[in-house]
């Protein structure tokens, strides 16, 4: 009986491990897919706002419309130098990055700004689903702002016939070597912390 309630509980363990495992960067660069989130905005929810995102391979579409008459569409490769956005409202208008946004000031700055708070207010923020799953929305979108970010606002090209890792989401796991129990040096069983015995001052002789 024991060894099969320890089963169950094994195998809930290792189902709710992967269910929250986050997407791969391969997984996120290569994937090929389509999201639309929308909701009711203000005032007195009578507007939706509509954000609707394609992808294939290294490019990403992003539209986004308000109040039926407001729309504005980007085309962002993230495997082209050098980087740059397409705003494709009728005309093409390239904006391309030049030294960074730290001053913030340039019209490529202000865009990839207006196009972050998009994907964030009208994307992350209404998607259904969990982010670390690439099937749902949520994941979807996640992944998308990932990339963009990633290309626009860091400069970095990535390139089709490489593999990536630890690239869009660095990983902030901290290895720590295993502390030796001995009888002059005592490990904590809860934590696997050092036991340092308290300095209360001199002791009383």
């Amino acid at each position: 009986m024991q060894f099969f309630r320890f089963s169950f509980l094994f195998f809930l363990l290792v189902s709710q491990t992967f269910a929250t495992s986050m997407f791969s960067d391969m997984e996120c660069l290569r994937g090929n897919f389509d999201s639309k989130v929308e909701h009711k905005s203000a005032p007195f929810g009578l507007s939706k706002k509509i954000l609707t995102l394609n992808k294939e391979d290294c490019i990403i579409t992003v539209s986004h419309e308000k109040m039926k008459f407001l729309k504005n569409n980007w085309v962002i490769d993230v495997c082209r130098g050098p980087v740059h956005i397409k705003k494709t409202d009728g005309a093409v208008e390239v904006l391309k990055r030049a030294d960074g946004c730290s001053a913030g000031s340039s019209k490529y700055c202000k865009e990839l700004k207006n196009l972050e708070t998009i994907l964030q207010d009208d994307g992350l923020i209404f998607a259904d689903g969990e982010k670390e799953n690439i099937s749902t929305e949520h994941g979807k979108i996640y992944c998308s702002y990932l990339l963009v970010k990633k290309y626009l606002r860091d400069g970095f090209i990535f390139n089709r016939g490489k593999e990536y890792s630890g690239v869009l989401v660095a990983s902030k796991i901290k290895k720590v070597a295993p502390v030796i129990s001995t009888p002059n040096n005592p490990v904590n069983p809860v934590n696997g912390e050092e036991q340092v015995p308290a300095n209360d001052g001199p002791a009383d002789f």
